[in-house]
């Protein structure tokens, strides 16, 4: 189920990037601002699972100092993730450019972070895989939107 959810999640990020290079509006609303509320809601819903991820590993496992400066460090990002998305949002009020730039350097961070997680099972192996998949498609694609809005400007 995850899987179905994961990739359904990337079909937005594509019809707002096609209808920007159409230069298209929904609701008196641009495809870039879709596009924008949509990839800070989708980081804030990452922030957060990332957030339960740390607290789950850290109530299960007996960790070592290191470990749970670790963690504490990992959430403290899962928050400052959550405040960076909307840092993005009141950006793209002014400056869109901006907005796409905070948002894929947060996904690119994020992806980082998620990777010095502990993944010990197969199945926690096979989602970060996925989720390691689905960055790239979602940071391809605050890329191309940032081409498209160069081009239109």
């Amino acid at each position: 189920m995850h899987r179905i959810l994961g990739w359904s999640g990337i079909l937005p990020f594509i019809a707002f990037l096609i209808l920007a290079s159409n230069q298209t509006t929904l609701f008196g609303m641009t495809p870039l601002q879709f596009f924008i509320l949509y990839s800070a809601v989708i980081f804030s819903f990452l922030a957060g699972a990332l957030w339960g991820r740390v607290i789950t590993l850290k109530s299960n496992e007996q960790l070592s100092d290191r470990e749970a400066s670790q963690h504490k460090l990992h959430l403290l990002h899962s928050n400052g993730f959550a405040l960076l998305a909307f840092v993005a949002l009141i950006a793209s009020e002014f400056w869109r450019l901006a907005a796409l730039l905070l948002l894929a350097l947060g996904y690119w961070w994020l992806l980082k972070i998620e990777s010095t997680l502990h993944h010990q099972t197969s199945s926690a192996i096979a989602y970060f895989k996925m989720r390691q998949q689905l960055s790239y498609v979602v940071l391809g694609c605050h890329a191309l939107m940032l081409i498209v809005v160069l081009v239109t400007l």
